[in-house]
C-alpha cells in the first residue's frame, strides 16, 4: 500500500530515515519545509507499507518555473534516491509516482539514483548524463590517510607547515557574522570565478543553524570555509570556498582533511564529498585525491508530454554564453535576486 505522507506517518517517516544507512538530510521533513519555504516547490513525499510497516519511501516535489513543470525526486543537484527494503516496494513506489505525475499533467516525472537501476521496468528512459557522486566510507584514520595518493600526502605536509607560519586556525563557528563572511567569499567565488549563481542567503542560513560551518581563520578573518551537511551516520561536503587573495595556501585541501579526521573521531561511517558533472574535471581530480568510491548518479524520466524536449542542467556548459555576463555585474546587485533566479532551474 502507497499513502502520502500526512502528520500521522511523520513518525513512521522519521523511524525509518533513523534506521536506514542510505538516508540523507535531503530524504528528511526538514528538508522538505526548507525547499517549500524557499522556493514554493510542492512537495509529495509518499511511504510504501506492509503490514501498517514502512518498508520503502520517495520524496518527490511539484517544480513548476519558466522552464519546467515536472515532478522530481529532489529539485537542483540534490539527490534523494528511493528508499526500499525489497523490490517489491520499489515497483509500487516507481508505478505510483507515475501515475500520480500523469495525474498531476506534468510534462515528465524525474527520477535520481545514486547507482544504475538494475530492473527498468517502468518504461523509464535514462538520461543521457551521468554525474559522478565520490563517497568516502571511513574506517580508521590511519586507514583512511593510507589510501590518500601519495602526492596529496605529500602536499599536506606543505601546507600544514605554512598554515603555521602563516599563524592561521581551523574552528567550527556558529555566530551570524562569520556566516555572512563565509557567504560573501562564497558570492564573489562562484560569481566571478564560476560564473555561476547559487542558493540565496536565507536558505542557507536555516541550513547553518542546524548543521557546520568549518573555517580557516587568521585574526579572526575567515580566509576559507567548509559548509557541510549533517544526518545520521553522514557528513556531506556542501560547499566550500577561499578568498581568492589566499589561494596559494591550499587551505580547501587542508580543511578537507581536517574534517575528515574530524567526523572519524565522531563515529560518521561515511563522508559525502558532493556531486560532480563529468565535465568538472579540475574539481573531480581535487576529491579523487582522497581515494573515494565513485558512483555514477542516474537520472530516469517517464515522458507524459511527448512534445517536451527533457534537457539536463550541465554545472560548467548549460547557459555558458548566457553566464558570461555575470562576470561583469557586481555580486551586490544580483543577490537580491537569487532566489527568484534560482528558483527557475529546479
Amino acid at each position: 500500500m502507497i499513502v502520502e505522507l500526512t502528520k500521522e506517518y511523520e513518525k513512521k517517516w522519521n523511524d525509518y530515515l533513523n534506521k536506514n544507512l542510505n538516508s540523507t538530510i535531503f530524504h528528511t521533513l526538514e528538508w522538505k519545509e526548507l525547499t517549500k519555504k524557499n522556493y514554493g516547490y510542492e512537495p509529495l513525499y509518499f511511504l510504501s507499507l506492509e503490514s501498517n510497516q514502512v518498508n520503502g519511501i520517495l520524496p518527490l516535489f511539484h517544480i513548476k518555473n519558466l522552464f519546467n513543470n515536472k515532478i522530481s525526486s529532489n529539485p537542483f543537484s540534490f539527490i534523494a534516491p528511493i528508499l526500499y527494503d525489497n523490490d517489491e516496494a520499489l515497483k509500487r513506489l516507481i508505478n505510483h509516482s507515475i501515475e500520480f505525475a500523469r495525474k498531476e499533467g506534468v510534462d515528465f516525472l524525474e527520477l535520481k539514483f545514486k547507482d544504475e537501476l538494475k530492473n527498468n521496468d517502468f518504461g523509464l528512459v535514462e538520461g543521457e548524463q551521468k554525474d559522478l557522486l565520490p563517497i568516502l566510507y571511513l574506517k580508521s584514520i590511519e586507514e583512511i590517510k593510507n589510501n590518500y595518493h601519495k602526492r596529496l600526502r605529500k602536499n599536506l605536509r606543505t601546507i600544514k607547515r605554512n598554515v603555521e607560519k602563516n599563524d592561521i586556525v581551523f574552528e567550527f563557528v556558529e555566530d551570524e557574522d562569520s556566516f555572512k563572511q563565509f557567504y560573501n567569499i562564497l558570492l564573489k567565488e562562484t560569481i566571478k570565478k564560476h560564473k555561476s549563481i547559487f542558493h540565496s542567503y536565507n536558505f542557507f542560513n536555516e541550513l547553518y543553524k542546524t548543521n557546520k560551518l568549518f573555517v580557516a581563520k587568521k585574526n579572526k578573518k575567515i580566509l576559507a570555509g567548509m559548509f557541510m551537511l549533517i544526518h545520521n551516520r553522514e557528513v556531506k561536503y556542501f560547499l566550500a570556498a577561499s578568498d581568492l587573495r589566499y589561494k596559494s595556501l591550499s587551505l580547501s585541501t587542508i580543511l578537507v582533511d581536517k574534517a575528515i579526521e574530524w567526523a572519524v573521531k565522531n563515529n560518521f561511517k561515511i563522508f559525502d564529498m558532493g556531486l560532480n558533472s563529468p565535465s568538472q574535471e579540475s574539481l573531480l581530480g581535487f576529491k579523487k585525491k582522497w581515494n573515494p568510491k565513485i558512483h555514477n548518479v542516474c537520472y530516469y524520466y517517464y515522458l507524459i508530454n511527448k512534445k517536451k524536449k527533457i534537457k539536463q542542467f550541465d554545472f560548467v556548459n548549460s547557459y555558458k554564453k548566457t553566464r558570461e555576463i555575470l562576470k561583469y555585474i557586481p555580486p551586490t546587485l544580483i543577490k537580491p535576486f537569487l532566489p527568484f533566479i534560482i528558483k527557475q532551474f529546479g
